[in-house]
């Protein structure tokens, strides 16, 4: 080695320098090499863990009794490692607990669609509207006899009145029908009292039971209405004996009159009129209203006024001459209220309404 101090070469053991006297400090003994210790990664996430450790600790893995390093290689964990199985980590815990919410989540909402398209006597205030609707057609149903009847379960148990939501269509003999959007079973009585189960119904025939004849014309084919009713069954075909149909908001639709059916006093030959029944008329409905007695029993009119707007009615049927025309044909209660309405034109103007040529 050489001097600390004059760089000399001098024996490796001297404890002075034979060339300047320096004393020389003490060599160290060369160190010995530590064996490296082997990094231990979780093998689900990569993150690094302490040697011996059972569970990840950003995961929460189990290790199975296997350590990594980062040169791939396996080393088996210490005596007592971690079993097979272990308890999750909290990352698992909040998946399960979020898949339960979602369950439940679909679970209520297909309770309420379900609740939205099967009819039943409670309120349907509240009842969802079905998106969409089939192009089903009535025809002949399946119709099964339940061998355990108390077991059966069916979307609907026909037993009294009950609401059904869907649209109004026409098929193609011209027969009204009632469609919804998903099929349903309905459990109940046929023509001969015997319980059947009909499935996968998506429509039934509409029949009046208490509704105005017509109404189902007057509905149009894309707006969902609720029918109210009680089901029969006849043959292979299910009709709603419908007593009453409503709108989405619940309010009971009925008849719109048509303008061609409609009289200015429709009880004029049924009762007397009295002057509450004339107070909102103007002088010219007055005048029609009393030309409207005799043209009930088929007068012609010499104004054309008048004869245009008695030919547009329905009911109208003018087949007596104005010349032929004798009041005899009138009841007495018409002949009272023809002179009343008369009475009551004049006293509005001395010369009464005044009539085109």
């Amino acid at each position: 080695m050489k001097c600390s101090k004059c760089q000399a070469e001098i024996k490796d053991d001297a404890a002075f320098c034979p060339f300047c006297g320096a004393r020389q400090q003490a060599a160290e003994p060369p160190k010995e090499e530590q064996p490296k210790k082997e990094q231990q990664f979780c093998p689900a996430c990569g993150s690094p863990m302490k040697a011996g450790a059972r569970f990840c600790p950003s995961c929460g893995h189990g290790m199975q009794g296997v350590a990594h390093t980062p040169s791939g290689t396996e080393q088996p964990l210490p005596e007592g490692g971690a079993q097979a199985q272990q308890p999750k980590g909290k990352g698992h815990i909040v998946a399960l607990v979020f898949l339960a919410i979602a369950l439940l989540l679909c679970i209520g909402i297909g309770l309420a669609i379900r609740h939205a398209l099967v009819g039943t006597p409670s309120p349907f205030a509240d009842r969802g509207i079905p998106p969409a609707a089939s192009d089903f057609v009535p025809d002949d149903m399946p119709i099964e006899v339940p061998k355990e009847k108390e077991k059966v379960s069916a979307d609907l148990v026909a037993d009294g009145v009950c609401d059904l939501i869907g649209k109004v269509s026409t098929s193609a003999d011209g027969s009204p029908f009632l469609k919804w959007d998903i099929p349903i079973s309905i459990l109940m009585d046929d023509e001969k009292g015997e319980r059947v189960l009909l499935e996968a119904v998506s429509s039934a025939y509409l029949a009046n039971n208490g509704v105005e004849e017509g109404i189902w014309a007057q509905i149009p084919e894309d707006e969902y209405v609720v029918v109210r009713s009680t089901l029969s069954l006849k043959g292979s075909k299910l009709y709603l004996m419908a007593e009453e149909v409503l709108d989405r908001d619940g309010n009971a639709l009925t008849l719109e009159p048509d303008e061609a059916e409609t009289y200015i006093l429709p009880d004029s030959d049924k009762r007397l009129l009295t002057d509450a029944d004339v107070a909102d008329l103007s002088l010219q409905e007055i005048n029609y209203a009393k030309n409207e007695i005799f043209a009930r029993h088929g007068r012609r009119f010499l104004s054309s006024e008048l004869q245009t707007y008695f030919d547009g009615k329905t009911w109208y049927h003018g087949t007596v001459s104005a010349s032929d025309f004798s009041e005899s044909s009138l009841s007495e209660i018409e002949r009272k209220n023809a002179d009343f309405l008369a009475k009551v034109e004049f006293g509005i103007a001395p010369n009464g309404y005044k009539l085109d040529a």
